[in-house]
């Protein structure tokens, strides 16, 4: 092997490494395929440009030494966001494409507002229009993720459900859109749903 390709491979190895230090925030711009823009993707809800500021820190880093760590820290501080993957497209282009979380109710507790997703989880209110539909919780929100997976197991569109109402003796109202009322009992509910929708749509239901 010739002087002159060996000085350009220890270059080239030495412009790769002098790219990379664990503190991935405060490292200097890199000259070896330096981040010149970042693409969001998957957005409904989040607004790209706020969460590009975000990850603003990495434009001028290597794309070969992304830290996810970091970069997951970033993201997940938006509330609406459930994942996300990374991909790099060389040679200096970073893309993000974010999973966003589909809330399942608005849940009212002391005088706020929240979206519910269908694991319980409580997310910080935005008044959208994709989600101003969305049915309502109403009392203690504690059982809701088994109570709605229960429900989705059975016929009953959910999309035609306006309400739903939790009383402290442990049972659920269903409120339609079109306001009947399914009281259901604390235990064996699932039964219910399925009796009710066995004689909703036989003619005498109304009587």
């Amino acid at each position: 092997m010739s002087i002159a390709i060996k000085f350009l491979s220890l270059l080239f190895i030495f412009l790769i490494f002098s790219s990379y230090t664990p503190n991935y925030k405060n490292q200097g711009d890199s000259i070896f395929f330096p981040i010149t823009e970042i693409q969001i993707e998957g957005h409904v809800v989040i607004k790209p440009k706020k969460l590009t500021r975000e990850l603003n820190y990495l434009i001028g880093k290597s794309i070969f030494f992304i830290d996810e760590y970091n970069i997951n820290l970033s993201v997940k501080k938006f509330d609406f966001i459930k994942n996300f993957k990374i991909k790099k497209i060389y040679p200096n282009t970073l893309r993000i494409v974010i999973i966003e979380i589909e809330p399942v109710a608005i849940y009212y507790d002391k005088k706020k507002n929240y979206y519910l997703t269908e694991a319980g989880q409580s997310i910080k209110y935005l008044d959208l229009e994709k989600y101003n539909k969305l049915p309502t919780v109403i009392g203690k929100k504690k059982n809701f993720k088994i109570f709605y997976q229960n429900l989705k197991k059975t016929n009953l569109k959910m999309s035609q459900i306006s309400s739903y109402q939790h009383f402290d003796i442990g049972r659920w109202d269903i409120v339609l859109e079109d306001k009947r009322v399914i009281k259901l009992p604390a235990i064996n509910y699932i039964q219910s749903v399925d009796n009710f929708l066995l004689i909703k749509n036989k003619n005498n239901f109304e009587k």
